[in-house]
């Protein structure tokens, strides 16, 4: 039976994925020939779904009508020896944090935001990966038609120091940057990294969405219904207003001021008596 052995051996061998120095019909395998899906993706270096995602772009997997994988052809050694330099096309978390020139903490936001689409397989387990062409995509995006600058012009800052000037998110920024709200003023450098990008404090606080007020102060109220201050003055001393230190959501200063539901309270209110304290003597 040594011929009829070695013919299965050889087909065994050359058709299953068996690791080196396992026994097959008792002739001990020198070196794997074949992969199988855990022992390839656990060779290119790559999570479940950014795997996926790379077999299924080089047609070695496809999807079945159930919405599962399936494999088309062996994965040969050689073949999976070839995808690894297309797999840097997929990038690990830490790997898009290097890409983009974002720390970790503006990373987790960025991530959380929406903005950046993460490769979802069949397979939901997993740390999920990013697609690098995706995320140039993005980044060519943010940086068309940039201007370099070795030192940020007066009134232009880069994203770490626009958040806390303007008081809002880097996800907040980029959204409009992607939705053609907000150009970029510039960058500083040569590379086109989020850490590099520039933006004009006067464009980004025209285009963030102003919420409802929040709150006036006395000289805005005098000016809204045309009274002098004594008649404000009695308006607050009869209890209708109140005055409270409050940061308003438009000047971003706190002050002594008068909450806008206590001014909406009163205008439905008093409206006549306003129309009244307004009527020429």
């Amino acid at each position: 039976f040594e011929p009829f052995r070695d013919v299965m051996r050889r087909y065994v061998m050359g058709h299953y994925p068996l690791e080196a120095g396992r026994t097959v019909f008792g002739y001990k395998v020198p070196e794997r020939r074949i992969h199988c899906l855990r022992s390839a993706r656990a060779e290119l270096g790559l999570s479940p779904q950014a795997f996926e995602a790379l077999m299924l772009e080089n047609n070695l997997m496809r999807e079945a009508a159930d919405g599962s994988a399936q494999i088309t052809q062996p994965l040969t050694v050689d073949v999976i020896k070839s995808l690894k330099p297309r797999k840097k096309r997929y990038l690990t978390g830490k790997e898009t944090e290097q890409f983009l020139g974002a720390s970790e903490t503006v990373f987790k936001e960025i991530s959380k935001s929406g903005i950046l689409n993460p490769i979802k397989g069949n397979n939901r387990l997993g740390p999920k990966g990013y697609d690098a062409k995706q995320l140039q995509t993005i980044v060519d995006t943010f940086f068309a038609r940039t201007e370099r600058f070795d030192h940020a012009p007066d009134g232009i800052y880069t994203l770490a120091n626009i958040t806390r000037i303007a008081k809002c998110s880097t996800p907040d920024i980029l959204k409009l940057m992607l939705d053609g709200k907000l150009k970029a003023a510039g960058r500083l450098g040569h590379e086109k990294t989020l850490n590099a990008l520039l933006i004009s404090k006067t464009d980004l606080v025209s285009a963030l969405p102003r919420p409802p007020r929040n709150a006036f102060s006395k000289s805005e109220l005098i000016k809204r219904w045309r009274i002098g201050p004594e008649h404000l003055k009695q308006i607050i001393k009869s209890g209708w207003l109140r005055e409270k230190r409050m940061k308003c959501n438009r000047s971003r200063v706190t002050n002594i001021l008068v909450p806008a539901k206590d001014v909406d309270a009163f205008e439905r209110t008093f409206i006549v008596l306003l129309i009244l304290l307004n009527r020429p003597r």
